[in-house]
């Protein structure tokens, strides 16, 4: 009789090959939630220094007007530039951890399905911004006294304050924070959609 060359020819072979794959499967998984845990701040941090830094040059008044303690030593900006980074690794810490435990949850901690939901973040957080920052801007040039009445003090209100530079940085920044928290629950909800349908499809 000719011998058999198919690897499963029993029961023992196919179960081993099975715990193979899954073993194999776990350490993707696992290292792609690690990935996205320690990667996630690091590049949210990136962003929020690169944006602080823009908003720097295109909104110049924006930090001197929101921090004006730091006007005195001529710090606003650089202030700003680690208030970004700063906020911007507390976010990349809590989405981060929040898409591996979702994703994992799913079964969909897979390096093309991450990299796709990070794109997908992105360009939900830019398309935030940008609108954040056309209503900042509106607010600013057409109704000035909104941010000069929220950043009054006991003195009054600021007379150095320029209403829509403030108006541009807060509307771009709230704006990318909260595009980046809606993205998240998107890459969520893509994820368990994803898992339906494979389940449903086996």
């Amino acid at each position: 009789m000719k011998p058999s060359t198919n690897p499963y020819a029993s029961p023992e072979a196919y179960n081993r090959s099975i715990a193979s794959g899954s073993s194999g499967n776990l350490l993707v998984s696992t290292l792609t939630g690690i990935a996205i845990v320690i990667g996630w701040p690091i590049l949210f941090a990136a962003v929020g220094g690169s944006v602080a830094a823009a908003l720097n040059k295109f909104a110049p008044d924006y930090y001197p007007g929101v921090f004006p303690h730091a006007v005195r030593g001529d710090n606003a900006a650089s202030v700003g530039v680690g208030t970004g980074i700063i906020q911007g690794l507390m976010l990349g810490v809590l989405l981060g951890i929040i898409a591996a435990v979702g994703l994992g949850w799913f079964k969909q901690l897979r390096p093309l399905f991450c990299a796709q939901v990070t794109t997908i973040i992105a360009a939900v957080a830019i398309l935030f911004g940008t609108a954040g920052t056309l209503v900042g801007y509106g607010l600013g040039r057409f109704v000035p006294g909104y941010y000069r009445g929220v950043f009054a003090d006991e003195a009054g209100p600021n007379p150095n304050l320029n209403p829509v530079d403030v108006g541009i940085g807060l509307g771009c920044s709230e704006g990318l924070l909260l595009g980046a928290v809606v993205g998240t629950a998107v890459a969520v909800f893509l994820a368990w959609r994803r898992s339906r349908l494979t389940t449903v499809a086996s």
